[in-house]
Parts: C-alpha cells; structure tokens; sequence
C-alpha cells in the first residue's frame, strides 16, 4: 500500500483515538439516567458523547432510546440519520439484517411509522 494509501486509512482511526473522550462512567452515568427516567439529564449526557465519542454505537443507542421513550420521535429521526451518517462504514458492516446491531430495532421502527 502507498503512503498515500496509509495515511488515508490510518488518519480517521488516529483522529478517533486522539480526540478527547468522556470516560467511561459518563456512559454508565447516562444509562442509569435513562433506566431511572431522568431523560432531559440522560439526553445531555448523550449529546456530549456522542459529540465526542462518535465511533462508540452505544452513546448513540442510549440517545436514541430516550428520544423514544419521550416520544420524541422527529429528533429521533435526526439522531438516528447523524449516527448513520457519521458511522456509515461501521453501519454497513454491522447492521446487516439479523446482526445484532444496536441500532437495527429502532430503524425498524421508525420505518414503520
């Protein structure tokens, strides 16, 4: 593989690596907020992981869970198209059908409404 080659398929990775990241409890902070109902707190908590960890599904699943538990459905849709848009490549390999993936049931859903 070329320099050119490398640089191509190792910047995006040492960018995410690189880049600040909330630690781990913020995450476990944000799913407790969401169990315990607290989802104005647990939708702040997301917004900034997501911001900040945009390769980590999880922070867009728990986001996306409480939209939905709100019934904020049209933000849900918004979130939902910036997680796909922003891991589009993970996204193809990992949500093929039956995958596993954390964001397949709420696509499902919302593509049934």
């Amino acid at each position: 593989m070329s320099g050119a080659g490398l640089w191509i398929v190792f910047c995006p990775l040492w960018l995410a690596l690189a880049s600040p990241s909330p630690p781990t409890d913020e995450l476990e902070r944000a799913e407790s907020l969401l169990r315990s109902g607290r989802y104005a707190e647990c939708l702040e908590v997301c917004e900034r992981g997501v911001d900040q960890q945009r390769w980590r599904e999880s922070w867009w699943h728990v986001k996306l869970r409480a939209e939905l538990d709100t019934g904020l459905y049209e933000q849900a849709v918004r979130t939902l198209e910036r997680a796909l848009e922003r891991m589009a490549l993970l996204t193809e390999l990992s949500c093929l059908p039956d995958s596993g993936c954390a964001l397949e049931a709420p696509l499902r859903f919302l593509s049934s409404l």
